[in-house]
């Protein structure tokens, strides 16, 4: 799969995503974009991270935390890693959380300390 960012816009196979904010890191599995936004520090937004398919249609958008997790602090993912079919996506505490690619939803956390 061909693509490109350009701060917010995401060109795959020349069909063009805008998020609201800068992509900062974009991974790929299962023929799908995982694309993570860089959220500014003085912006309370979390839940970033985002599935792309190859004819650029967003096909998810994280499961919100609170869901989950409800008494946790609400904090942006800050890296994401893609291993065995599986994402982690990890924010500033060093919590990461388990996502299925093919629905977007939590599946558990660990906290790396």
């Amino acid at each position: 799969m061909k693509y490109m960012t350009i701060n917010n816009e995401l060109n795959v196979n020349e069909n063009y995503v805008n998020f609201p904010y800068p992509i900062r890191d974009v991974k790929v599995i299962n023929n799908t974009l995982i694309v993570l936004l860089d959220i500014p520090q003085n912006d309370n937004t979390v839940d970033n991270l985002y599935a792309v398919n190859d004819k650029g249609a967003v096909i998810w958008h994280v499961q919100h935390l609170k869901e989950v997790y409800p008494a946790e602090k609400m904090l942006p993912y800050e890296q994401i890693i893609v291993r065995k079919q599986e994402i982690c996506a990890i924010d500033f505490y060093g919590r990461c959380y388990f996502i299925d690619p093919n629905n977007g939803k939590i599946l558990r956390r660990i906290i790396y300390k």
